[in-house]
């Protein structure tokens, strides 16, 4: 390989001196005329054709100087041979003749390889300053990104682009064409004139027909003086004043979503390989900065989508009249990150009486919530009028579940109830939820109920009364609080039979203190090592006159 290496540098060689190399030829004829014609008898016939071989060694050198000193050699060994070479003079100046052609061609080649060597030091060099300089611009782009990733919004990305490209690159304008279909829009642009404004279409094919520059750079290079095929650009670049320019597309996932666009208003040389390395690179981190501003505006709509299913799920506020103190505590569960379907409210009917509903959607996501905040809506319109028992309340729920659930599969726990606080009587329907606790100076779960909503072709509900003790609290939760682990390293779950039995620990913890639920759910996360898989929700009704558990 090395071989056919030198061969083909000695072929470009040739090709590159051949007028000196015949310019030499030349000469060696002439002065083997002035040999035959002029230099019989003479001391001088065959030196006069090192003349040619030490031109062509000064003006060409290398393989001309070769060629034409063996030339030369030749034609001075067939005067020589023709009756000049049998004298000792004659033998010895064809022997000067050799080697002075020989130093000749060997000077020849020195040279050559010198001046190769200068010339690559100076590639070398030259490379080296463009390498520098596209480093710098790299060096100064990486300072830059922050500002793309943390932009509110794709127009803001695109306008900090142009800002930063047209002062990384030195160019006279930048833009940023966004990619529509089958053309392009002006999305932002930085330049000293508004000629083309924010808006302009130009079609697609216009930025597919900008061929790269070079071979490794995706970066096209266009001169509008030699747009014959580009004339669907041209009059862009005519109305902005750009003479020559650049267009780097913008790829994400392998799909180019938009053109980067330099542009110059007066001429100017295809730039170096390390410039349009260095915009492809620039190209690149737009790409991962507007994919990173994407992802942020799709997680902040996510979440206000959830803000706003929470909030129908929760009452804004809940109403704390009358002759009950009513507290209530929420916990997000972390639980493949989705959203819960627990609901709560309470409707106060008069200043003794009240209406309560706490449940639970299967499953986690948008749809349970939706149906979470439809179910607690539906039940405020019907425990709101006092005409309506506690059966027509299933009624209405179950109704909801099985025309709006996504699935079949789908169903709700649920524990509602109306409370009268003078005659101390609790009427509750229990649809396979966690039973309500009663908090007296003992702890109690009260009896369980029916099935869940959706479970059976028609609800169940089997309505259940209770006559309260003089002194008394009522805990309604959902299975999130008491589903968490018992201890952070341990597979076993709390349940609600421990459930109850911690509360009965915690039988010195005054109930009125607002933050009696909050300290609870604490407690759990704790026990768990974090927060809990699973929404928790609770509400805790207690007689204004005073908590069960004080003193």
């Amino acid at each position: 390989m090395r071989d056919d290496v030198q061969g083909a540098g000695l072929a470009a060689s040739l090709r590159r001196d051949r007028v000196r190399l015949l310019l030499g030829l030349i000469g060696v004829a002439i002065a083997a005329v002035i040999v035959r014609e002029l230099g019989e008898g003479s001391s001088f016939p065959v030196a006069v054709l090192l003349v040619p071989v030490m031109g062509t060694a000064l003006i060409a050198g290398g393989a001309a100087t070769a060629i034409v000193g063996s030339v030369a050699v030749l034609v001075g060994a067939i005067e020589a041979w023709q009756g000049l070479f049998d004298t000792a003079d004659m033998r010895l100046r064809f022997g000067a003749l050799v080697v002075g052609s020989l130093l000749a061609v060997a000077l020849a080649f020195l040279r050559a390889r010198r001046d190769e060597q200068l010339a690559q030091r100076e590639v070398a060099l030259a490379l080296a300053e463009q390498q520098q300089a596209a480093q710098e611009i790299v060096t100064a782009m990486l300072d830059r990104l922050p500002t793309l990733t943390e932009a509110a919004d794709i127009p803001t990305v695109a306008a900090a682009t142009c800002r930063i490209a047209r002062d990384l690159f030195g160019s006279d304008s930048a833009s940023y064409w966004q990619v529509d279909g089958d053309d392009c829009v002006l999305l932002a642009r930085e330049s000293s004139d508004d000629a083309v404004p924010v808006g302009a279409r130009l079609p697609r094919s216009a930025f597919e027909q900008t061929a790269p520059a070079t071979t490794t750079s995706r970066t096209g290079w266009v001169d509008r003086t030699g747009l014959a095929r580009f004339t669907q650009a041209q009059p862009v670049l005519q109305r902005s004043g750009t003479s020559v320019g650049t267009s780097t597309p913008l790829r994400i996932a392998g799909e180019v979503v938009a053109y980067i666009g330099l542009g110059w208003s007066d001429e100017r040389a295809l730039p170096d390989a390390a410039y349009l390395s260095a915009l492809d690179r620039f190209a690149d981190q737009v790409a991962i900065a507007k994919t990173v501003v994407r992802r942020r505006l799709a997680q902040q709509e996510a979440q206000n989508l959830g803000r706003r299913l929470q909030a129908g799920l929760l009452p804004v506020r809940l109403p704390d009249g009358g002759s009950v103190v009513v507290r209530s505590e929420y916990r997000p569960g972390t639980r493949h990150l989705l959203l819960g379907g627990d609901f709560l409210d309470v409707v106060h009917d008069d200043a003794d009486t009240m209406s309560f509903l706490v449940g639970d959607v299967s499953g986690h996501g948008p749809e349970q919530a939706a149906l979470g905040a439809m179910l607690r809506s539906a039940w405020v319109g019907a425990a709101s009028l006092p005409s309506t028992s506690l059966e027509e309340w299933v009624r209405v729920l179950d109704y909801v579940v099985r025309e709006r659930r996504p699935s079949e599969d789908l169903f709700v726990t649920a524990v509602a109830g109306r409370l009268d606080v003078e005659s101390r009587t609790l009427h509750y329907v229990l649809l396979g939820h966690p039973p309500p606790i009663l908090l007296t100076p003992t702890v109690e779960a009260l009896p369980t109920g029916d099935p869940p909503l959706g479970v059976l072709p028609e609800a169940l509900a089997t309505v259940r009364s209770i006559e309260l003790p003089e002194r008394w609290s009522l805990l309604l939760l959902t299975d999130g609080f008491y589903e968490g682990r018992s201890e952070p390293t341990s597979p076993e779950r709390v349940g609600f039979d421990s459930f109850v039995s911690l509360l009965a620990e915690r039988a010195d913890d005054p109930l009125s203190e607002e933050a009696y639920l909050r300290r609870l759910a604490d407690d759990m996360e704790q026990r768990h090592g974090g927060a809990l898989d699973d929404d928790a929700a609770a509400l805790l009704l207690t007689p204004r006159q005073g908590p069960a558990l004080d003193g």
